[in-house]
């Protein structure tokens, strides 16, 4: 009964309300959706290292790993988000929205080449891509673009 008054609490909006109920809760009961829907109240706080220390409890699973990857990268820990990212699975790790994920990881630590290397592939099936009309430019031009205004901002 209460894991779904956490759940609807968090879907109506009472997120705070949520969250302090989950905190309460997972003192008294070991919940791995409450654990994991705690991690993601945290992580759209932007409280990235309580995010992480939720899913480091959780059994690792693609997802989970990957929502790891994303909480180091918001904590400036690029080197690491992409080390946990290249243990995925095979299928999973040449997912394009994986390899998107690795390439932001890649041009945070300045390895720009590697970064154009991961997105060239894929920059053709990706809607990621589209910048709205831009007639003439293929996909992958526009996301090559995208990559070199992540550049310039670094």
């Amino acid at each position: 009964m209460i894991p779904q008054l956490i759940s609807e609490l968090s879907e109506n909006g009472e997120t705070k309300a949520a969250k302090e109920l989950a905190i309460a809760y997972l003192k008294h009961e070991r919940n791995p959706e409450i654990l994991n829907l705690l991690g993601k109240l945290y992580h759209d706080d932007k409280q990235f290292d309580k995010a992480l220390e939720c899913l480091d409890v959780l059994q690792e699973s693609p997802g989970i790993i990957t929502n790891k990857a994303k909480c180091l990268y918001y904590l400036r820990r690029a080197p690491e988000a992409e080390k946990i990212l290249l243990k995925l699975p095979k299928e999973v790790r040449e997912d394009p929205l994986v390899q998107i994920d690795r390439s932001l990881y890649t041009t945070a630590q300045g390895k720009f080449d590697l970064s154009k290397r991961i997105l060239e592939p894929i920059a053709d099936s990706i809607p990621q891509a589209e910048y709205g009309d831009m007639s003439g430019c293929s996909k992958k031009s526009m996301v090559l673009m995208k990559l070199n205004a992540g550049m310039a901002k670094l």
